[in-house]
């Protein structure tokens, strides 16, 4: 590994985490779920200047302390999961951009925002890797504009909020599966079926319970988007005055 390589990630605290890959893109990333690692390219390494390098490194750092390769994974995995539920989807969008704001606002903070700035101008195509779709990257132009701008201003900019037809849609799906469930309980056998052939048990009690189980965990997901997207936006302890 190249000396000014050792010497960013030593900087970082990130000794003996950080792989270089023999790639001659300039990109970097984090990968691992519960113990992450920074990957940075052979490419990335010739292009940039040390200052550069260090905020590459300090920006990554961000995402290793938070575990966000970890919370990529969990909240696409939800989102899979409650495919009824669209406003995960820009729930986790939301997030995705937030947590890169605040990266970017720690390595600013510590070197300023010329050697950012510098860095994502170099690393701002990263590699066409399918599993980087779990990876928190340094790179990507879908968010450039939006760091950019907190470059220039200095300050957080303000994000737009969910679409409120997201959010409309979700609650007539979960209204609409709540409709199919209790219409499948009573018709298709289950609890409700039991209650007509044997005159025993609460069948409607039994139906509104499963119901019931059903509900709190969509509540509990959206919840957790919203803890995790509220944490991207604290201060990471550093300010944009550069």
């Amino acid at each position: 590994m190249p000396g000014e390589l050792q010497f960013a990630a030593a900087r970082a605290g990130l000794q003996g985490r950080v792989t270089l890959v023999d790639a001659p893109g300039s990109f970097s990333f984090v990968y691992g779920l519960l113990t992450p690692r920074v990957a940075v390219s052979q490419g990335l390494v010739e292009t940039a200047s040390a200052n550069e390098l260090s905020a590459v490194i300090e920006h990554e750092r961000y995402h290793v302390q938070n575990l966000d390769p970890l919370k990529i994974v969990l909240s696409r995995s939800l989102s899979a999961a409650l495919f009824f539920l669209p406003v995960l989807d820009a729930l986790r969008s939301r997030y995705t951009t937030d947590c890169e704001l605040a990266a970017d606002r720690q390595a600013v903070g510590r070197y300023g925002d010329r050697p950012l700035a510098g860095a994502l101008v170099k690393a701002i195509r990263e590699p066409d890797w399918d599993e980087l779709s779990v990876a928190a990257s340094i790179g990507g132009p879908d968010l450039l504009n939006i760091r950019v701008a907190q470059l220039e201003t200095g300050v957080e900019p303000r994000l737009a909020d969910v679409d409120h037809r997201r959010v409309a849609l979700s609650i007539l799906s979960t209204a609409l599966f709540a409709a199919v469930y209790l219409v499948s309980a009573d018709s298709l056998g289950g609890s409700a079926a039991v209650h007509r052939t044997t005159g025993n048990g609460l069948a409607s009690a039994t139906a509104l319970g499963g119901l019931g189980c059903g509900l709190p965990f969509a509540a509990m997901t959206i919840s957790f988007y919203a803890i995790v997207a509220m944490r991207a936006r604290r201060s990471s302890g550093y300010r944009l005055d550069s």
